[in-house]
């Protein structure tokens, strides 16, 4: 998923989306079937390749239009995989996108505030977010 963002950083404020974009990339289903073809816990080179790609593309996407600063947050596929960290050193490394893997709790939080950014015409006690 991608959120490109006008952010009031001096106010911790979300001005305003500018895009919002969702890819698939099957990083869980990469990670049962290496983990059945050799016990690995790791990313295949073709799953590491496919998820670089896109998110080359959407730095692309986010500088056309108009970002400056990048940030990314990895989730559970990565909190299960033995070269998810060293993937996401090269993806800094190279893109220039800072990559922290967060807890399950954040994780669960940022899903909640996704959602009541998304669904803004639903009461906060009427959302479920998992």
């Amino acid at each position: 998923k991608v959120l490109v963002a006008e952010v009031d950083l001096e106010n911790n404020n979300l001005v305003r989306v500018l895009i919002s974009d969702d890819a698939e990339v099957m990083l869980r289903r990469d990670l049962l079937q290496q983990n059945k073809q050799g016990g690995r816990k790791s990313f295949s080179l073709a799953i590491q390749a496919q998820l670089y790609d896109q998110l080359a593309a959407y730095k692309s996407i986010a500088q056309a239009a108009g970002a400056t600063q990048y940030a990314a947050v990895a989730t559970a596929a990565f909190r299960e995989t033995d070269n998810g960290e060293d993937f996401l050193r090269h993806v800094n490394a190279e893109l220039g996108i800072p990559v922290e893997i967060i807890g399950q709790e954040f994780e669960g939080q940022l899903g909640f505030y996704t959602a009541k950014v998304v669904c803004h015409d639903v009461a906060e006690d009427n959302l479920v977010a998992w």
